[in-house]
């Protein structure tokens, strides 16, 4: 235990800002998901915390001028209690920032818009920024309807794109006069809709964002929520009107916004629709036009980093320019300022592509890198990684929780660990290609490693063919970033440079598509968030082990594989538990799950097209994870007013209409009574037909029928279960 003590000291000198870091991580956790803002406790309890501790650790500090290696650990305790109270108070001042009371009636706002709205059918949907009013500086997400005409020509201009698009993969042929035209179409569709930085005065009502409370569904709200998004509003055709801001009226970042809006129009005038989306998500990061059939792809085939900016593509970016102009030039003092010079124009390009998480990350430890050798000192790179993660949750507490940032972090976290241990052969000394590829397998194998858990826990996919995948994505990255900048750079020559940049993708969609097809190309898996910490402790001190061999990180092995037996066990008997009668939060039409036997089951519902999205989630997030059998769906007549369902023992009434004039002499006993969109009698009326132990108010509802609903449970001391408040229903185990 010694030896292993002395070791973790020994990294703690040479890394001291992750005893900082990483408690900073821990507070913004547990400030994160607390069930009320900084825990529940005032932020001055956190203030008082945090500068008591900080004064301790300060005078401990000066008190002992050379303090034994033994006593860095006990220190780095005493000091991460300070930080993990700055990670409460920052990640609880920014819920506190988006917690706002909107009222029930619609109201009058001007807004900016904060960035380029996606298109999602014949509405645009973005985040805005209230300019006046009570809630000036509040953040929101806005969907913009079309009004009726230009809705009307939107459906049909899609439908010419799709004829055109039909035609080209008959001929399998590119017409560049038909392209012309597909360019010139986008290029009216986007008047349409306004330019980031644009003012907006909208009529709707702002409410709260909800999500879903299905089992396993996406947490919209709170991903919103992390971007300083305090509700959302839709907004009809005939409410909303823009109002076009010159350039110089909108600030630096929004005009970037703009441009890069403009670069991706040319892709779209020059590329098919799926290669331009993809040059624009590889080199602009713009991601609005990918479709969920690419992302999918690039995910079970282990690329899917090739499509966000990162470290990769500004590593390429910088080969390029060392290539063409750092390394032409014969003095030092040449190439360390032509380097500095390029560190400049990589925060250019990372301000020009809106500074996603990830990029920001490589951008600051380029610079870190390019500082290092300029003053000649020998910094740890796992150090300077600490240092940009510390820097990006200062500014951008709730980056933690982005996946990207995440992966990000993790990739490069296991690579700078392992590759100073990994021996190089030294037949690699004879070929540079070799070592080349040497270099490209040792570090896509690491990432791998390191990001595997955290990609199979958020996207429940294990990619067995990523090393293939990689050794062709990343040539084919450095040639199409490459075009891509000949493409904007010489205009002259953006057909010829957009044959070949089409083709380029072309080559790596097909190659990914073709993997991603295979049979065992991926395995899905869907691991609890313990078992991913258990996985991440698994490895690190297998890796200790690997390099020192401790004996005693045998026991730190052992027990790790015992927690994770005993928590796949404990996930395994409660998949095993599963309920009886489910009804799902739905809006667009009520959703009731039957379930029989050995999972397999029936789900009702009134409409089949309206739910699809829905259960597609259900299958992703709680079907396939719970074992549970895809239900045959059965589309209930709209006509029926009543239906009474039973499911081993458990009954349910579920109203959706208008019940008959006839009252029964007595009510019939359920388990639950469901009411959903098209019941409109008060309670004391449905009463008298069932009497049920709990009344469950379906998603369906209208805002107004399920709020008079609510106050007349309340007068009758009747139980009621709110899907929409309360998350999906449960009956029965």
């Amino acid at each position: 235990m010694q030896h292993f003590r002395e070791l973790l000291t020994r990294w703690i000198r040479v890394n001291p800002l992750y005893r900082v870091v990483v408690p900073l991580g821990v507070g913004l956790v547990v400030g994160e998901y607390s069930p009320q803002p900084y825990c529940g406790c005032s932020p001055w309890f956190w203030w008082f915390i945090l500068l008591v501790f900080l004064c301790v650790s300060g005078l401990l500090l000066l008190s002992v001028r050379r303090p034994r290696q033994s006593a860095r650990v006990p220190f780095s305790f005493l000091l991460a209690i300070p930080a993990i109270s700055l990670g409460v108070l920052l990640i609880g001042h920014q819920r506190a920032a988006c917690r706002v009371v909107w009222p029930k009636e619609a109201q009058t706002l001007v807004a900016r818009v904060d960035a380029s709205p996606r298109e999602r059918s014949g509405s645009w949907q973005f985040p805005a920024e209230i300019l006046s009013g009570p809630y000036a500086g509040h953040s929101i997400q806005v969907t913009l309807a079309a009004n009726e005409k230009e809705q009307a020509a939107n459906e049909k201009e899609q439908a010419v794109k799709e004829e055109k698009q039909a035609a080209k993969e008959e001929k399998q042929a590119v017409d560049g006069k038909e392209q012309a035209v597909d360019g010139k179409e986008q290029a009216v569709d986007g008047q349409s809709a306004p330019r980031p930085g644009d003012h907006i005065y909208i009529n709707a009502r702002v409410g709260e964002v909800h999500t879903a409370g299905n089992p396993g569904a996406f947490d919209y709200a709170r991903f919103l929520r992390r971007q300083g998004i305090s509700g959302r509003a839709y907004v009809a055709g005939n409410r909303w009107k823009a109002r076009a801001m010159a350039d110089a009226e909108v600030s630096l970042r929004l005009r970037m916004a703009r441009y890069r809006q403009s670069l991706s129009a040319q892709y779209f005038s020059h590329l098919g629709s799926e290669e331009a989306a993809i040059a624009a998500a590889m080199s602009l990061g713009d991601k609005r036009s990918l479709d969920a059939a690419q992302r999918q792809s690039f995910s079970a085939t282990g690329v899917s980093h090739v499509l966000a900016l990162s470290g990769l593509h500004l590593g390429i970016l910088f080969s390029l320019y060392s290539l063409l102009f750092v390394n032409r030039l014969p003095s030092r003092r040449g190439r360390v300022f032509a380097s500095l010079v390029g560190v400049a124009l990589l925060w250019g390009f990372a301000l020009l592509v809106g500074f996603p998480l990830s990029l920001v990350r490589a951008t600051v430890m380029f610079t870190l890198w390019q500082l290092s050798v300029v003053l000649y000192s020998e910094r740890s790179s796992l150090n300077n990684l600490a240092l940009a993660a510390l820097l990006i949750l200062l500014f951008s507490p709730a980056s933690l929780f982005d996946i990207g940032f995440q992966l990000s972090f993790t990739s490069v976290f296991f690579i700078l660990l392992l590759t100073p241990h990994i021996p190089r052969p030294r037949w690699l000394r004879r070929s540079r290609l070799l070592a080349l590829l040497y270099g490209w397998l040792t570090v896509s194998i690491v990432a791998q490693i390191g990001t595997g858990p955290l990609v199979a826990y958020y996207f429940h996919t294990i990619p067995l063919v990523g090393l293939l995948g990689n050794l062709l994505a990343i040539p084919l990255a450095y040639v199409i970033l490459g075009l891509a900048l000949v493409f904007f750079l010489i205009p002259g020559f953006q057909g010829l440079t957009a044959t070949l940049l089409g083709w380029c993708i072309r080559c790596l969609t097909g190659a990914v598509g073709w993997m991603s097809a295979w049979p065992y190309s991926h395995i899905k898996a869907y691991p609890h968030w313990a078992e991913v910490m258990v996985c991440y402790v698994l490895l690190l001190a297998l890796l200790v082990y690997l390099i020192h061999r401790p004996p005693r990180v045998l026991y730190v092995i052992a027990g790790c594989l015992v927690l994770w037996a005993g928590i796949a066990g404990w996930q395994e008997s409660e998949h095993r538990r599963q309920p009886r009668l489910m009804v799902y939060d739905s809006y667009a039409a009520p959703m009731v799950h039957l379930v029989h036997g050995k999972g397999a089951g029936r789900l009702l519902t009134t409409d089949s097209a309206k739910v699809a999205v829905q259960v597609r989630f259900l299958d992703e997030g709680y079907w396939q994870p719970y074992g549970i059998q895809r239900p045959r769906m059965e589309v209930l007549a709209k006509t029926a007013s009543c239906l009474v369902v039973d499911v081993a023992g458990q009954r349910m009434a579920w109203v959706q209409g208008r019940l008959p004039a006839v009252v029964p002499a007595s009510p019939e006993s359920v388990s639950a009574l469901l009411l959903s969109r098209g019941a409109v009698q008060p309670l004391r009326e449905v009463g008298a037909f069932f009497r049920a132990e709990v009344i469950v108010l379906d998603g369906s509802l209208s805002l107004a029928r399920r709020e008079g609903y609510l106050e007349e449970a309340a007068s009758l001391g009747i139980r009621v279960h709110d899907v929409r408040a309360s998350g999906a229903f449960f009956l029965g185990d």
